[in-house]
């Protein structure tokens, strides 16, 4: 019987997941991916831990090494031209456009980061008549960062009301970057509503408030992305949250790759799914 369990784990898929578990969400969307393997799978795992670079000698690698499949979360440098030249079956869950080229063998599966930022406009436009609504978006450049503040702008302006968003600085420090985030708090009408792209940055404008001596909720309302507890449970105020389900987008990601992995032929039509927001967590800095 021993023997049996050995040689079933010897032949399991080998599945390489590039992933940093340092937040809350990505820990969710892994947990998500863990409940598919248990139920449905027999995977043998192997994680970056950290975000892994996929450069061609890696991908070479992988594939001497019989990888059967790839999940790409939080992945450091990667060689998108050899990894659309890749066989191995890929997960895209970061909605890189270089991977768009590749049309086999591929599934891309993203949060509903238009909804996230339409949810959050309505959240905010629903508290109370507001002088402007404004967003602020992430030091790194992130195309679901862009979407989600395109998706809050688009909102606030078709229920007629005045939309602004934070100019990220170029080249800056996080230091300067919070000093800056406070003159721009400053200079708004008040009262002003502000939706973050996530939780940690919806902390740092909640700090950069406290360092304008202006007040959240009553002169800046915060709303922040992710309900990421170790951030919205412990920032004072407590921090308002939009819901991505990530739970799910990890067991749909690992069930579309599993799928991908058994086929006998290559997908040759690639796969787009999108996962929409549950809710909204309503916390002191939104009342």
């Amino acid at each position: 019987k021993n023997v049996r369990k050995m040689t079933s784990l010897y032949d399991a898929p080998k599945v390489l997941i590039s992933i940093s578990l340092a937040c809350g969400s990505w820990r969710d969307f892994f947990n998500g991916i863990l409940r598919y393997v248990d139920k449905h799978a027999n995977w043998d795992i192997r994680i970056t831990h950290e975000p892994g670079d996929l450069l061609s000698e890696h991908i070479d690698e992988l594939e001497c090494n019989g990888y059967d499949g790839i999940i790409l979360a939080t992945p450091g440098k990667i060689d998108f031209g050899r990894l659309c030249r890749s066989s191995i079956p890929l997960a895209d869950c970061g909605g890189w456009p270089k991977l768009r080229c590749r049309k086999k063998n591929i599934v891309h599966l993203f949060g509903d980061n238009t909804g996230i930022g339409t949810l959050g406009a309505r959240h905010l436009l629903g508290r109370g008549r507001c002088a402007i609504y404004g967003f602020v978006r992430s030091r790194f450049d992130m195309e679901w960062s862009h979407t989600r503040q395109s998706s809050f702008i688009e909102t606030v302006l078709a229920a007629g009301r005045k939309a602004t968003f934070y100019e990220l600085p170029a080249g800056r420090t996080q230091g300067e970057d919070i000093s800056n985030i406070r003159d721009w708090l400053v200079s708004l009408p008040k009262p002003a509503a502000i939706m973050a792209d996530c939780d940690q940055r919806a902390a740092q404008v909640i700090a950069a408030c406290r360092d304008g001596h202006l007040s959240v909720p009553e002169d800046i309302a915060v709303l922040g992305v992710d309900d990421d507890a170790f951030f919205t449970l412990h920032t004072k105020p407590q921090i308002s949250s939009v819901i991505p389900d990530h739970a799910k987008l990890g067991y749909s990601i690992a069930a579309e790759l599993d799928k991908l992995i058994k086929s006998t032929k290559s997908s040759s039509i690639p796969k787009q799914l999108c996962i929409h927001p549950k809710g909204i967590a309503v916390r002191a800095s939104t009342k």
